[in-house]
């Protein structure tokens, strides 16, 4: 017993080695080297300390309930700056020509939040402008971010060039000084839902970046692309949230762990805007961290913090937050409404459904908000109105009987709406008024996204193509995000008179690209706009090769002539201005395109021959196909389909694939030969179907047919999937292939004699 230290207080001296330099957690370092291989640049410092990860950066109890006073100090070389959570407090050289650097105390910390560089980056205050480290770092009064503006006061030299505006970047720091309030000065005592928490701060981040820059317009941005997430099947299938603990994720993937805090981000919007109001929301928030600064705070602090707030507002409208919430994080999925409406009595029946299956008994507290074609602007709180059971039915008395509902208005709410076939008939062809815009810009884009779900899932084209038809009146950035993928869909519908489509597209993006040239050209370079830009022009370039080839060949001789810019195309590849550009190549430039010495394309230089097609002349186009097929079939077998694909969707080929078919017969032994092996035995049987696809006029057929007949036993013995009678299913598949075409030609054209 003598050996036992007497009560008091002692300085506990450890030397205490760590050398595991990660790019996710603890200790990381970023450099940047010049030409010659020599760091120019450096910073280390620490990241992602939680959960359990500051134990081993240095001795410590590292749960958020534990939190103490530090003192930090740095030893470093004298050409570095280094940097902590707290102001510097002084520092002194060392014997070895060292600098210590000592901080001032900090507060009351768990130590999952200290923070620690050394750095010869750029510095203001405590944020450090790195050129490579991906995303944003942040401890309490310490933030790392990539810093890639490129020249932000200066336009892009071609439009394959993005990048984000000084807003995006302010949005990185203004994001990690939100966090800070909700993870570090008020720390969560149980880590198991954290995600809550950088779900608040994510979303009042958004709101803080919308008061400093509207025309980012982060808050609807950020609806939109959380919307998208509840198409995700891994995202629909997140088990129950208040079952995922944050000691042991082991059992769900990355991009699960991204998802728990995205579904977060929904509720809190939810709760904002139907459960309380943004006023009670916000008092809420702030008397939270008022009430537990710099301590460790239990959800239930949250859930009575915005209790109170709420029963200051609505003394008379009692409504138990924390109950309202459970219900959602208890249960696996989300809530589809699905809305059958009576146009004779005018009665809705609305049930709702788990979107995951065998799930059937799952019931939430749902809020509904909505707007109607007489009244298209309800003020939330007035169309507000809540649902419990699994089928319910309302009468709605300022629902007329020639107008149409959209319920979610603004997409509040954590759950989608699917409508009978008339409401969507009416939400349609209101959209292709001249009042389109009545319909909230969200809501725009969701019923973009709902329609082309149900294309996806029901083949149903018809609601698709009259839908996408408004977007010629189309200008806000939120619906035509959406419009982006639904456009390159219905684009590649059909193949055998390809007129009527390109028409279609024509006629809906020809005024999309005059706004967006206009904006891009005329106003301050923006993001949304120069994205949208580029993603229009490759549908509409390719139908419209004497507008844009001025255009594509400056781009062109930019990309040639500067080096800064030649990355940019293998960031976004088969470009239709390279396409367009080396279009009226002879066979001298061609040879040139395909050599070692063609200063584009140098990464993957068989990716060339993807804008072959893009060739004019056939003669030069034929002479290289064999060697571009060989080289795909050598390297990567599975890239002749995507090759062949690039000429059946080509206009120019529409209708003649004469030089495909008969390199096809000619060369069958050699193809057979090089596409034997198990992983690569589908390319024979879905070549073949792609030219009876293409063929066209009685002459290719027969040509085929012959070349199938001298070979049919053969054929059905080694390819399942022609069903032992191949000639019968090519001719089912060519019959079925027209019908379609005739079809859509028919919806598309009477789309267009719309006005």
């Amino acid at each position: 017993m003598e050996n036992l230290l007497p009560v008091g207080n002692y300085s506990l001296k450890l030397r205490w080695n760590y050398y595991n330099y990660s790019q996710e957690t603890g200790l990381f370092r970023v450099m940047n080297y010049n030409k010659s291989s020599t760091p120019t640049y450096i910073v280390m410092g620490t990241k992602n300390l939680r959960l359990i990860k500051a134990r081993n950066l240095f001795p410590c109890w590292d749960e958020p309930i534990y939190k103490a006073e530090f003192e930090i100090s740095l030893k470093h070389p004298k050409n570095l700056t280094a940097l902590s959570n707290m102001p510097v407090k002084n520092n002194y050289v060392t014997e070895d020509k060292n600098i210590v650097t000592c901080f001032n105390k900090t507060p009351r910390l768990s130590p999952h939040s200290i923070g620690v560089a050394i750095t010869n980056y750029p510095v203001t205050h405590s944020v450090i402008m790195t050129g490579k480290e991906d995303g944003c770092i942040n401890n309490l009064g310490l933030i790392f971010y990539k810093n890639k503006l490129h020249g932000i006061s200066s336009k892009p030299l071609s439009p394959l060039v993005l990048y984000q505006n000084k807003e995006f970047q302010d949005l990185k720091v203004t994001t990690a000084l939100t966090l800070q309030w909700f993870t570090e000065i008020v720390t969560p005592i149980d880590f198991n839902y954290l995600w809550l928490f950088l779900a608040i701060g994510h979303n009042t981040a958004a709101k803080i970046n919308d008061q400093m820059y509207q025309k980012l317009r982060r808050m609807e941005m950020q609806v939109m692309e959380i919307f998208d997430y509840h198409f995700d099947l891994e995202f629909k299938s997140l088990p129950p949230m208040s079952e995922i603990s944050a000691g042991d994720q082991s059992y769900i993937s990355q991009n699960s762990k991204k998802y728990l805090y995205i579904k977060g981000i929904t509720l809190m919007l939810m709760l904002e805007h139907t459960v309380t109001t943004s006023e009670v929301y916000q008092t809420g928030l702030q008397n939270y961290l008022k009430n537990n600064l710099f301590k460790t705070a239990t959800l239930d602090d949250l859930w009575n913090s915005l209790q109170h707030a709420y029963n200051n507002r609505f003394k008379n409208s009692p409504r138990n937050i924390k109950n309202i919430i459970d219900c959602w994080v208890q249960q696996p999925g989300y809530p589809i409404i699905n809305i059958t409406r009576n146009y004779d009595t005018g009665f809705l029946r609305i049930t709702q459904k788990n979107v995951l299956k065998n799930f059937d008994n799952s019931t939430w507290i749902i809020p509904l908000n909505y707007a109607i074609k007489s009244n298209p602007k309800l003020p939330l709180q007035d169309s507000l109105f809540w649902i419990t059971d699994k089928e319910t039915t309302v009468f709605l008395t300022e629902l007329k009987s020639d107008d149409w509902i959209i319920f979610n208005v603004q997409q509040f709410g954590h759950y989608r709406v699917n409508y009978d076939s008339e409401n969507w008939k009416r939400i349609i062809d209101y959209l292709n008024s001249d009042n389109y815009d009545k319909i909230n810009p969200i809501n725009r884009g969701v019923v973009i996204s709902e329609i082309e779900e149900i294309y996806n899932n029901n083949n149903d084209l018809e609601k698709l193509i009259n839908l996408l038809w408004y977007l010629r009146r189309e200008r806000d950035i939120i619906p035509l995000m959406k419009a982006v993928g639904p456009l390159n869909t219905v684009s590649k519908i059909m193949t055998i008179d390809r007129k009527i489509i390109n028409s279609y597209i024509n006629n809906i993006l020809s005024p999309i690209i005059s706004y967006l040239n206009n904006e891009y050209e005329n106003n301050e370079y923006f993001y949304y706009t120069a994205y949208l830009r580029l993603q229009f022009l490759r549908l509409y370039c390719p139908i419209n090769y004497e507008k844009c080839k001025s255009l594509a060949n400056r781009i062109y001789n930019e990309l040639i002539s500067n080096s800064t810019e030649k990355r940019h195309l293998d960031e976004y590849f088969y470009s239709w201005s390279l396409c367009i550009a080396i279009r009226d190549f002879n066979e001298k430039q061609v040879d040139y395109f395909f050599s070692s010495e063609f200063p584009l394309l140098r990464r993957n230089p068989s990716d060339k021959f993807m804008y072959l097609h893009c060739i004019k002349n056939y003669t030069i186009i034929k002479n290289h196909f064999a060697r571009a097929l060989s080289t795909y079939a050598i390297i990567f077998p599975k890239k002749i389909i995507e090759f062949v694909d690039t000429f059946i969707f080509d206009n120019k080929f529409t209708g003649d694939i004469e030089f495909l078919l008969d390199y096809f017969i000619n060369n069958y032994t050699d193809l057979e030969g090089r596409f034997s092996s198990e992983d690569s035995r589908e390319i024979i049987p879905s070549l073949i179907l792609r030219l009876n696809t293409l063929i066209a006029g009685i002459k290719q057929w027969e040509k085929l047919k012959a070349f199938i007949e001298s070979r049919a036993s053969e054929l059905n013995d080694r390819y399942p999937v022609f069903k032992n009678n191949i000639i019968q299913e090519l001719m089912l598949h060519q019959s079925l292939y027209l019908q379609n075409n005739i079809k859509y030609s028919g919806i598309i054209m009477k789309t267009m004699s719309k006005e």
